[in-house]
C-alpha cells in the first residue's frame, strides 16, 4: 500500500481516538433525538420542526447526535413508529434499541387559543427524566423562535451541570446564547457583569415569546420580582399590560381571578376599571354599558370646492351642532359605531339638517373614523349632498375630519348674492366636489 496513505489513515485514526477521548473526557452525552409529535399539525409541518429540532441541537455543539437515517432504520426493523411516541416505557424501550445514553422528544399541541411545547430528555441508563421545559405560544409564527429557545435552555442545562468544562469555553458559551436571543453589545455588558444566565431570562420568555432581552434588562432595573412576572404571564397576561399594572401599584392578580376573570372580563378590562376607580365587576358592567354613549357635537370648518380657498370659486363657512349615540355599548372596543344628527350652518346662519352612520378603529385614546351621510339645506335653496369623512378621534372628546361632499342637487337660488335663480345673471352653481375640514368638541 502507498506510504502516504498509510500514513493519512493513521493520521485520520489519531484524529478520531482524540477527539473520542475528548468526548469521554468532557463525558458529552450521545443523544437520539425524535420526530416532534404533534395532533395539531400535519406530517409536512412536523417534519420542518423536526428538522428545524435537529439542526439547533447539532449547532450548539454539545451532544453527540445519533443520525436520524440510523435511528429510522432500527425503529423500522422493529416496526415502530418514530413520530407520535410520548409514552416514557415506549421511549425508554427505543433508547435502547438505539444505543443512546439521552432521547430527546418534543412535543407541540394546541389547546383552545394557545400552543403548548414541551420538550423533555430521559436518562435511557437511569430512567429518569432528565429535563423538560414548556414555553406558551398564542402566535404559530413563532414556533421556530421557541424551538430555538428551549434548545438554548437544554443547553445550558448541560453546561452547568459539566464541571469538567472549562470555565472560560463555558463563558463564552453564555455570551453566544445571549447574542442569539437578541442581547446587543450594550445590553451583552450588562447581562454579563450582572452574571445574569440566560436561562433565568428563559424562565420569563417561556411564557411570552415576544418578550425581549430588552423587556427583560427594564424588568432587572426597576427591581420587580420575577416571580410577580410570571405569575401574570401565567395568565396569558401580556407584557405591556403587566407593565401598565405594575405601574399602578398591582403586584398580584388575586383580585382580578376572583372578581372580574369569572364574569369574562379580560385583564385589560380589569385596568380600565381600576384606572376610573370602578371597584367591582358589576359595577364595571354598567359603567361599559353607560359610558359616554350619548354626546353633543360641535364643530367648526369650512369647505370649498379646490386650493387655495382665495381662489375657489366655491366655499363657505361651516358651522355644526349635533348629536351623537353609539350604537356599541362600550367606547373603548377595537371598533366601534356611532349615529349622529344635528345642523350645519352655512356660513354661521343657513341652517341644513344632516344626518351621518360613523365607524370607528383603533385603540383607546386614538381611532381612526370613517363615516357617510347626507345634508339638506331646506330653507334657502334646497340643496341636498351625499358626503364621506375621515378623520381621527382622540379620548373620545376631540376629533378632525375631513370631508368631500360628492354628488347633490344644485339649489334654486343662488347662495353667492341669495336671490339669483338658474338661467339668471349671477347665478352660482355649486361645483362637485367640494371638500372640507372640521375641528370637534365632543362633551
Amino acid at each position: 500500500m502507498n506510504t502516504k496513505k498509510i500514513m493519512a489513515c493513521l493520521l485520520m485514526l489519531q484524529v478520531f481516538l482524540l477527539t473520542a477521548q475528548q468526548q469521554q473526557e468532557y463525558n458529552v452525552p450521545q443523544l437520539g433525538i425524535l420526530d416532534v409529535a404533534s395532533s395539531s399539525f400535519d406530517e409536512s409541518q412536523r417534519n420542518m420542526f423536526s428538522d428545524v429540532l435537529r439542526t439547533e441541537v447539532f449547532q450548539i455543539n454539545y451532544f453527540r447526535i445519533v443520525e436520524r437515517g440510523m435511528i429510522q432504520q432500527i425503529l423500522q426493523e422493529q416496526q415502530i413508529s418514530m413520530s407520535g411516541l410520548t409514552d416514557d416505557s415506549q421511549l425508554l424501550e427505543i433508547g435502547k434499541l438505539i444505543s443512546v445514553e439521552k432521547l430527546l422528544v418534543l412535543k407541540i399541541d394546541e389547546f383552545a387559543d394557545t400552543l403548548v411545547m414541551n420538550i423533555r430528555v430521559i436518562d435511557v441508563n437511569t430512567s429518569l427524566l432528565d429535563f423538560t421545559q414548556n414555553v406558551f405560544l398564542e402566535d404559530k409564527n413563532q414556533i421556530f423562535n421557541a424551538i430555538k429557545d428551549l434548545v438554548i435552555q437544554l443547553q445550558m442545562f448541560y453546561v452547568e451541570g459539566d464541571l469538567q468544562m472549562d470555565p472560560r469555553d463555558r463563558q463564552e458559551i453564555i455570551r453566544q446564547n445571549w447574542i442569539t436571543l437578541g442581547a446587543d453589545e450594550q445590553a451583552l455588558d450588562f447581562l454579563l457583569e450582572q452574571n445574569i444566565a440566560p436561562a433565568d431570562f428563559l424562565e420569563v420568555r417561556q411564557y411570552d415569546i415576544t418578550f425581549t432581552v430588552q423587556d427583560y434588562i427594564k424588568m432587572h432595573n426597576d427591581g420587580w420580582d420575577i416571580q410577580t412576572i410570571k405569575t401574570f404571564f401565567k395568565e396569558n397576561i401580556s407584557y405591556d399590560e403587566i407593565v401598565t399594572a405594575l405601574n399602578f401599584g398591582i403586584n398580584d392578580v388575586t383580585n382580578y381571578q376572583e372578581s372580574f376573570k369569572p364574569w369574562g372580563l379580560t385583564f385589560a378590562e380589569y385596568l380600565d376599571a381600576y384606572a376610573n376607580h370602578v371597584v367591582s365587576p358589576e359595577e364595571y358592567e354598567e359603567y361599559k354599558k353607560g359610558y359616554d354613549k350619548d354626546k353633543i357635537i360641535l364643530s367648526i370648518g369650512g369647505v370649498a370646492n379646490s386650493l387655495p380657498i382665495m381662489n375657489s370659486e366655491f366655499s363657505f363657512l361651516l358651522l355644526n351642532a349635533g348629536w351623537e349615540h353609539y350604537i356599541s355599548d362600550y367606547q373603548r372596543n377595537r371598533q366601534k359605531y356611532s349615529t349622529e344628527k344635528g345642523l350645519y350652518l352655512m356660513n354661521g346662519v343657513m341652517p341644513s339638517p344632516y344626518f351621518q352612520m360613523n365607524y370607528y378603529v383603533g385603540a383607546h385614546p386614538f381611532y381612526a373614523k370613517v363615516a357617510v351621510g347626507t345634508v339638506a339645506e331646506i330653507f334657502m335653496g334646497g340643496h341636498v349632498g351625499l358626503f364621506a369623512k375621515a378623520g381621527m378621534e382622540l379620548n373620545g372628546t376631540f376629533e378632525f375630519s375631513v370631508m368631500a361632499t360628492f354628488l347633490g342637487t344644485q339649489p334654486s337660488i343662488s347662495y353667492t348674492d341669495m336671490e339669483s335663480r338658474p338661467d339668471e345673471d349671477g347665478y352660482a352653481e355649486i361645483l362637485f366636489p367640494y371638500f372640507g375640514a372640521f375641528l370637534t368638541y365632543k362633551l
